[in-house]
Formats: structure tokens, sequence, C-alpha cells
């Protein structure tokens, strides 16, 4: 079972932060695991729905790519998600480390990378629902550079 929280139900009042861990992603960096904690419950990292319109589905790669039309109905999901990627990434803050904000880099060239999704036809689709799960914030000493760990997978 996936919890999920909708764009509009994001509080970054309710996110919080571990302490560092080494990365085995990324070599020489470290990861910060994030939570999503309320009243009611605490999340592992934090899971957000969405739904984008008039979007178009290729192969890229291994990966699949899901370009969207810069329009009214998918403006306000966009700007809801690149805030989201902001308030975290201010929330950690780190002084004399650049934010990298890979989420508005995708989103602000009308597309999404998702991973292994089969299920998901290649061609023209009138709207798609997505979720986008935040596990974290990697932070790399070499580079002074620090950004979210995350990704997108399609809802049926």
């Amino acid at each position: 079972m996936h919890l999920t929280i909708n764009t509009n139900q994001f509080d970054s009042h309710n996110v919080m932060i571990s302490d560092k861990t080494k990365n085995n992603i990324m070599s020489n960096s470290d990861f910060y695991r994030i939570y999503f904690s309320n009243d009611y419950f605490t999340l592992n990292g934090i899971s957000i729905t969405f739904t984008l319109y008039n979007l178009t589905v290729e192969k890229y790669f291994n990966k699949i790519k899901c370009n969207f039309e810069d329009n009214n109905n998918n403006r306000k999901e966009v700007e809801l998600i690149k805030n989201i990627e902001r308030n975290i990434l201010d929330k950690y803050n780190e002084i004399n480390e650049t934010k990298i904000y890979r989420i508005d880099e995708q989103l602000s060239n009308h597309f999404l990378k998702l991973f292994d999704e089969s299920k998901l036809k290649v061609g023209n689709h009138v709207s798609i629902q997505f979720q986008l799960k935040i596990s974290g914030i990697w932070s790399q000493s070499q580079t002074n550079e620090y950004g979210l760990t995350f990704r997108f997978f399609v809802i049926k």
C-alpha cells in the first residue's frame, strides 16, 4: 500500500530531514533521508500524486520519456511540484553549497523521465496520473552541490 498526498496537501513544516549517512548510489557523497509527518502518521519519504494532460510517451534509451504540453492544465501542477522541490531544498539549506533542481529541470523542459514503465503505451495520451516519490537529499562535498533523490512513476 502506498500513501500519497496531492500537490496542494504538501506543507514543508511536515518535512523532517534525518542525519547524514554514506550515499550508496553516488560516490563521495552523503544522503539525508526525508520523512513526512503530521499528527496522524509519518511517511518514509514523500509520495505526491498529480495528473498531466496532452502527453506524448516515447522510449528514451532504457527509460520512458513523457513529453507534455505547456498549457494551463499542466502549468499549475508543474509550478506546485517545482515549489515543493524548492521548499525541501530550502529546508536543508547548506551554506556554501549550490542547490541542484533536477525536478525543475525536467519539468521546465516539459518532460518526465520514468524507469521501466512497460505498462505505459508509447504514443499520445489525453492524461496520465503520476506519483513523485522523493526519498531524500544527496550532498556532494567535492562539487559543493546538493539536490533531491526522486523518481516518477505512473499510477494505473
